[in-house]
Formats: structure tokens, C-alpha cells, sequence
């Protein structure tokens, strides 16, 4: 049993050399460094909210022309943000197809702060090539967004201002009655 003891003292005296010898080599290490500043603090959250509307078709007749306007709302509390893309999201990610199935043409206006662009979705029933699809996460569930690669960045000053949102076109000739759940998505960046 003295052997097993004497075993556990020089264990712990090697070790108790170590770190007193590694503490030396520290702070050798760092003889010529100076603290200079402590930087400490708390970023809030974001306080900019958008209030987004809801534009509903109701029942559309096949191969009609429509035109829907309503308008969301956003309060920029920073510094001035800017929108700098514009995205849209479908319900059926499996279903590449689903907006052409839907629209001969689709078109969106949106108004921010004065400045109006026109984004096309679907011409003459195919896809505008002016989009590209981006998948965030890497599960079943994740979450496919188109971006629509023309858009001219947006600077919103503080204060509250109106999103005015034009979706116009027509839809396609269906033989089936078909839904239509889509969203609009904005990146706000500082």
C-alpha cells in the first residue's frame, strides 16, 4: 500500500511542476502586454418591424387577367437599413413548376420609400431566368427561397413607411382547380 502512495505523490508532484512551470512560460510569454481596454455591453435586438398584409385571389377564372394592391408596413427604428433582395417563397417545394402551372404571366410592383421596381415571375407561361433558388438548412424541412437577382438596392430612413404591392398578370388555362400559396420575403441590411 506504501508503493501505491508513493506512486500518487509523484504523480501529483510532477504534475504541480507542470503547471507551475507552464504558468511561468505564460506569463513570461506575456511580460510585454498591457491591458488597455475592457470592451463590454449588450446589442439590443433589432426594433424594425414589418407588418406584412395579405393579398387574397379569392376564386380566379381560368386564363383571366387580375390585378391586387395592398399595402405592408414597415417602422425602421435604426440607422437607415436597405432592402437588398427580394425573395419568394411557394408551397410546394417539390413542384418546380408550380408558379408556370398557375400563371401564364405574374408580375409584382413594390413601392418602397418612392422607388418602384417591377419584378417579373412568369412570362408567357415559363419562369423568368432572373431568379435563383436558395436553400437555407439541410433536413426535409428546410426552406426554399427564390431570389430575384435584379433587384436595385433600397435605402429606408428611420420612421414608418408604406410597402405598396402590385401583383398583376394572368392565370393559366387549367382544367383542375388549383390553390395559390406564395409569400414575399425582403433582407433588410444595415
Amino acid at each position: 500500500m506504501k508503493h501505491v502512495l508513493s506512486k500518487k505523490k509523484l504523480f501529483l508532484l510532477i504534475l504541480t511542476i507542470s503547471i507551475i512551470i507552464s504558468t511561468v512560460i505564460v506569463v513570461a510569454w506575456q511580460s510585454n502586454w498591457f491591458k488597455a481596454a475592457d470592451i463590454k455591453g449588450t446589442i439590443a435586438a433589432g426594433e424594425t418591424e414589418v407588418l406584412a398584409c395579405t393579398i387574397d385571389f379569392g376564386t380566379l377564372n381560368s386564363s383571366s387577367e387580375f390585378t391586387f394592391t395592398n399595402t405592408s408596413q414597415i417602422t425602421v427604428v435604426e440607422e437607415n437599413l436597405t432592402v437588398t433582395a427580394f425573395f419568394l417563397w411557394q408551397a410546394s417545394r417539390a413542384n418546380k413548376q408550380y408558379l408556370q402551372a398557375r400563371f401564364a404571366n405574374l408580375y409584382i410592383n413594390i413601392t418602397i420609400v418612392n422607388q418602384t421596381q417591377k419584378i417579373p415571375v412568369v412570362q408567357n407561361g415559363v419562369a423568368y431566368n432572373g431568379w435563383s433558388l436558395h436553400t437555407y438548412g439541410s433536413t426535409p424541412t428546410d426552406f426554399e427561397l427564390w431570389k430575384y437577382n435584379g433587384w436595385q438596392p433600397v435605402v429606408i430612413p428611420r420612421g414608418t413607411h408604406e410597402i405598396i404591392i402590385v401583383v398583376y398578370g394572368k392565370t393559366a388555362l387549367t382544367t383542375t382547380p388549383l390553390s395559390v400559396d406564395i409569400a414575399i420575403y425582403i433582407e433588410l441590411t444595415p
